[in-house]
């Protein structure tokens, strides 16, 4: 069940072709924007504001700048030979200037605005040799319409074809959609914010209120971008109270697999490991569902406690399911689990689209009888109605693309499932909010002992044939490596590696067996030939990111990475992490095509001075900004059109405790201030998260 739209919103959700002046044409141009409904448009800010208050003379300003002057036309200079702009001479009160004009409207403007005649005049103002130009001005008005040009005019983001002033125009008819709302927020925190109402905020960032001031807007703005991150919170906490209730009694899980398993691992816990199992063990055996994020660095262990968990989950009478994004990562799974289940009699199981016919009946048949204790697939293992005798505990490895939307299909399709989301990319807070505020969030950043330490180096292109001869002696040595490159074939530039060239010229360098992995490659013979890489047929393995996330092969110890400079910096750390997993000293090396970018060039110096992967993912958020980190790493999640993460971090705490506040007193938002509450869910597009909140 669905929420029903308040009808003081039905203006707002009209298509953008029902304002006025708004034909086909246009609303593909404003498509290009994100804007397809009169809401997308309202809440489509100005990106700034020019000031066109009125100056006495040009002589006032230091260009470049915006001015507004009132000046006599003295002579209109036709253009002469070439490209020359047609020219209008003025004066103001103190200065002399000019207006240049390209294209055939000579005629026009000479009969419009004769020599003489005194014109306010609007627009950017340059200096163009010793002269002072204008280039076709906004406004040339005669001297009664002067009031006609605004003194502070908001400044849109366009598409290419639609100009200011259409934009301007059309938003002018979407603030005559803008109702007055009933407040959604506390009245003490609305005071002691002096924030004006929902509709004079729109009005004021708009800069259409009765106080235009650039305070005004800011504090409209400032309200607007908290309403946003509020809406996202009180989706999350009301989703996440229905979605935690389950039928399921509680029940003690067992451990006596745990310790077989653990003496086939060969290694101590980390007390990090260890905490973070009894919360999960905590959660399974609680009637609550369980939803919770665990955070781990690369390399920080997170697969042995995704089985132990598994495992509680069998013991306690029911069914677990792991996800992993790729087939590769899959049987990789499925190795190390056969491995350290060796003791142990369970049912374990490998499902994806290549099991057919007899094979994958016979599967379907023993899972559905509970034969099949645990099964590792994809996550279209989820999406294809397979029936489970008792799932309760789905595990998502790297689930970059298992956004809210997903888990709540998933859980709502499986009462008694409880979800284990991982994640080796390191969240910052603020995105983990905004991201998981649904979900209890554990954090794995502690190396166990085995693992060895990074060491990073950054060397421009020039040496890279340095950086081959060391790692033919490593080779000889016994070891492997991993080199990656950003493109698969031959490109137009130069300077970056390609995959394939790369494997064919270190193969003639090192004259060793080189193995060559991309998204070309059809799956199963990728699967074949990383299989040939963990056995150590292969000594080198070239590849592009497809071996970002999970692989893992201890033997491996070093990753040259070409072309460094193209790569986000989280992307850096992931890649990084496919190394340093066993007890050989490891090495990174960052291969760069000079002149660096000031951007790329902090990248690279970050990802070198630490191998604290929570530290590199607030220095990501603050290089990239939170829009295109939400938009990289979660597609399942609803972007930001107002808010920005990177800068707004204390404002999303008062958010989340606004909201908190509010679902503890009204659960289902049922009171007045909860049923306005209801119309900003919809104004932000949070509504169809909610399905069950009036049922």
């Amino acid at each position: 069940m669905t929420l029903d739209r308040p009808a003081s919103l039905f203006r707002l959700y009209r298509q953008i072709e029902s304002l006025s002046g708004v034909g086909p044409a246009t609303a593909q141009l404003l498509d290009r924007l994100d804007i397809r409904l009169v809401r997308d448009l309202v809440l489509h800010l100005p990106k700034s504001v020019l000031d066109r208050q009125l100056v006495k003379s040009v002589a006032d300003v230091t260009p470049p700048a915006t001015v507004t002057v009132l000046a006599e036309i003295d002579r209109h200079l036709p253009p002469g030979t070439g490209n020359q702009p047609y020219r209008i001479e003025l004066h103001d009160s103190r200065a002399s200037f000019c207006l240049a004009f390209f294209g055939n409207m000579w005629r026009r403007l000479e009969y419009r605005h004769p020599a003489g005649s005194k014109r306010y005049v609007s627009g950017r103002l340059d200096r163009f040799q010793d002269d002072l130009q204008m280039v076709h001005p906004d406004y040339i008005l005669p001297e009664t319409s002067g009031h006609l040009i605004p003194d502070r005019e908001p400044v849109y983001r366009l598409a290419e074809g639609l100009s200011g002033k259409a934009m301007s125009k059309i938003v002018d008819k979407a603030m005559e959609c803008v109702p007055d709302l009933s407040e959604w927020h506390d009245p003490d925190f609305l005071k002691t914010r002096h924030w004006p109402g929902w509709r004079d905020s729109i009005l004021a960032a708009h800069c259409r209120w009765r106080d235009r001031s650039d305070k005004a807007m800011a504090t409209a703005r400032s309200r607007l971008s908290f309403d946003e991150l509020m809406a996202n919170q009180l989706a999350l906490l009301v989703g996440r109270n229905t979605l935690r209730d389950s039928p399921e009694s509680q029940v003690d899980c067992g451990d006596r697999m745990h310790g077989p398993v653990l003496v086939a691992f060969g290694h101590e816990l980390t007390d990090g490991q260890r905490m973070v199992l009894r919360e999960i063990v905590a959660d399974i055996e609680s009637p609550r569902r369980m939803i919770r994020l665990l955070q781990g660095d690369v390399g920080s262990g997170k697969t042995i406690v995704a089985l132990l968990s598994l495992l509680a989950a069998v013991e306690q009478g029911g069914q677990g399911v792991l996800l992993a994004p790729t087939e590769i990562l899959v049987h990789q799974h499925y190795r190390k689990f056969r491995k350290l289940l060796q003791d142990v009699p369970l049912g374990i199981s490998v499902l994806t689209g290549r099991s057919r016919g007899s094979q994958r009946k016979g599967q379907l048949d023993e899972i559905a009888s509970g034969d099949i204790s645990i099964v590792l697939g994809t996550h279209a293992v989820l999406q294809e109605g397979i029936g489970f005798r008792d799932l309760r505990l789905v595990v998502v490895d790297e689930q970059h693309k298992f956004g809210v939307g997903h888990r709540r299909a998933l859980l709502t399709a499986h009462p008694a499932a409880n979800l284990l989301m991982m994640t080796a990319t390191p969240i910052p807070r603020t995105l983990a909010l905004t991201a998981y505020g649904d979900a209890d969030i554990s954090i794995l950043d502690e190396r166990p002992a085995h693992r060895s330490e990074i060491r990073t180096a950054i060397m421009p292109a020039e040496r890279t044939g340095q950086v081959i001869e060391r790692l033919g002696r490593a080779v000889d040595d016994g070891r492997q490596a991993y080199w990656i490159c950003p493109l698969v074939a031959e490109t137009d530039d130069e300077r970056h590696a390609v995959a394939e060239q790369r494997a064919d010229s270190l193969r003639r360098a090192i004259g060793k067996p080189v193995g060559l992995v991309h998204g070309r490659v059809p799956a199963q013979e990728r699967i074949e030939r990383m299989n040939s890489f963990l056995v150590g047929e292969t000594c080198i393995l070239v590849a592009t990111t497809v071996v970002e996330v999970g692989v893992d092969v201890p033997n491996a110890s070093i990753m040259v990475i070409e072309s460094a400079e193209r790569f986000g910096l989280a992307q850096l750390h992931q890649l990084r992490g496919r190394v340093g997993r066993g007890e050989h000293e490891s090495a990174c090396v960052l291969i760069y095509n000079p002149p660096l970018g000031e951007q790329a060039g902090q990248r690279l110096s970050a990802i070198r001075e630490t191998n604290d992967g929570f530290r590199i993912a607030e220095m990501d958020l603050a290089l990239r900004g939170s829009g295109e980190l939400v938009g990289d790493r979660q597609s399942g999640e609803v972007m930001f059109r107002l808010a920005d993460l990177a800068t707004e971090t204390a404002a999303l705490g008062e958010a989340r405790e606004q909201a908190g506040n509010l679902v503890t007193s009204d659960p289902f938002l049922e009171s007045e201030r909860g049923k306005a509450a209801r119309a900003l869910l919809f104004l932000f597009g949070h509504d169809r998260l909610l399905p069950a909140l009036d049922s």
